[in-house]
């Protein structure tokens, strides 16, 4: 992770990709508090609700999913920007049931106007997916999707 402390400011997407990424495996998708120095603590707890409210205010699903679900494995839910977060993935289910942003449709059919694509399969299946996982792991009462996917009434390794 960057050092510097004002580096999230000026992150691009593969850096921030990078950063969820790391802290993700870094935490066993949400199972293990990791072991991070004072200067990376600071700098997640800086970046991840800054680059949150970057994205919402974009109107990214895409990204907002992970960063959500980053700052829950993190324990940011104290964040104000883990709750929009939340709020902004929620205001984008419809009526059908699926997930998805009409502006990253729409952009993405202007620059794909000389192929023809399956919006539903190609845009907002992905973008589904991503709200039910994030929402799913941010309101599992175990904080592992898995016991409650697969239905079971213990976590994951409990006897």
């Amino acid at each position: 992770m960057p050092q510097h402390p004002f580096s999230h400011y000026l992150a691009d997407a593969a850096e921030i990709q990078e950063t969820r990424a790391t802290l993700a495996i870094r935490t066993a998708y949400g199972s293990l508090l990791p072991k991070l120095t004072e200067s990376e603590a600071e700098f997640a707890r800086n970046a991840l609700p800054f680059w949150t409210f970057f994205y919402i205010k974009e109107r990214d699903l895409d990204h907002v999913c992970p960063l959500v679900r980053t700052m829950k494995y993190l324990r940011l839910e104290d964040q104000p920007e883990y709750a929009e977060g939340l709020r902004y993935i929620l205001r984008q289910a419809r009526e059908d049931g699926s997930f998805a942003t009409a502006d990253l449709s729409c952009k993405c059919l202007s620059q794909l106007s000389a192929e023809s694509i399956d919006v539903e399969r190609t845009i907002n299946l992905p973008l589904t997916v991503a709200a039910l996982w994030t929402l799913l792991e941010c309101f599992s009462e175990s904080g592992s999707w898995l016991p409650c996917a697969l239905g079971s009434e213990q976590p994951v390794g409990a006897n």
